[in-house]
C-alpha cells in the first residue's frame, strides 16, 4: 500500500484515531470488570447487622463524551452510612463507635488492579 505525501497526515490521524478507540474500548472493558469485582469484594467485606447495607453495593456507569467511561462503586441502600461505618462516629452519650474500615482496603486493591489492567491494555495495543 502506497501513500502519497499529501495524504500522509490524514493516514497518520486515521491510524491514531483507531488506536485511541481501541485503547478506550480496552479501558472500558477492564474498568467494568474491575468495578464488578470491587463490588463483590465490598459485599463480602462490609459489616453485617441486618444485611441491607451489605447488599446495597452496586456499580454506576457514567458515559463520557470522548474517553473512557467512569465506574462508580456506591451503596444504593444506605449511602449515608458508609462514612460513619468506615471512620466511626459519636454516640448520643458522648462516646464513639469503633471504626470498621472496609472501603479503603478494597478501594486500594481495585485501583491497583485497574492500573495493572490498563497497563496491560496499552502494552497489548488495544
Amino acid at each position: 500500500m502506497t501513500i502519497k505525501v499529501d495524504q500522509l497526515s490524514k493516514e497518520i490521524m486515521a491510524r491514531l484515531a483507531t488506536y485511541t478507540a481501541d485503547i478506550v474500548e480496552g479501558m472500558n472493558t477492564a474498568g467494568e470488570r474491575v468495578a464488578r469485582e470491587g463490588a463483590a469484594e465490598l459485599l463480602s467485606a462490609s459489616p453485617k447487622r441486618t444485611g441491607r447495607y451489605r447488599r446495597g453495593w452496586s456499580v454506576r456507569v457514567e458515559q463520557t463524551y470522548r474517553g473512557p467511561m467512569r465506574f462508580i462503586l456506591h451503596n444504593k441502600a444506605r449511602p449515608r452510612l458508609t462514612h460513619l461505618l468506615e471512620h466511626g462516629h459519636a454516640t448520643r452519650d458522648g462516646g464513639r463507635t469503633q471504626a470498621q474500615p472496609h472501603i479503603d482496603p478494597v478501594g486500594d486493591k481495585v485501583a491497583a488492579d485497574y492500573f495493572a489492567a490498563v497497563e496491560e491494555v496499552i502494552r497489548r495495543g488495544g
